[in-house]
């Protein structure tokens, strides 16, 4: 038996693509940003900077709601409390 979830298929622009490398790898040797760019040939326009930083605002209050489920880690607690800093450009907790 195999259940598929269609409702996780959804068509994202480009650059959301660069959500995850932008929270790991292009933080710790932004040459990977350069190589991953070169690969899609173009840059991040003001437009893909628009919708990277809504997808973070997204990604950022799914992970604070999901960090009061009863269960929930602290490793993925601090994971969402890291991504709404980075978010905001602070450190709140």
């Amino acid at each position: 038996m195999r259940l598929i979830d269609f409702g996780m298929c959804e068509y994202d622009p480009w650059i959301v693509d660069a959500f995850a490398l932008e929270h790991e790898y292009w933080r710790v040797d932004p040459q990977l940003r350069i190589a991953f760019l070169e690969g899609y040939d173009r840059e991040i326009s003001e437009d893909d900077e628009a919708l990277l930083r809504a997808h973070h605002a997204v990604r950022a209050l799914e992970g604070i709601l999901a960090a009061q489920a009863p269960g929930t880690s602290k490793l993925q607690k601090r994971t969402a409390h890291d991504v709404f800093d980075r978010l905001v450009g602070n450190t709140l907790f």
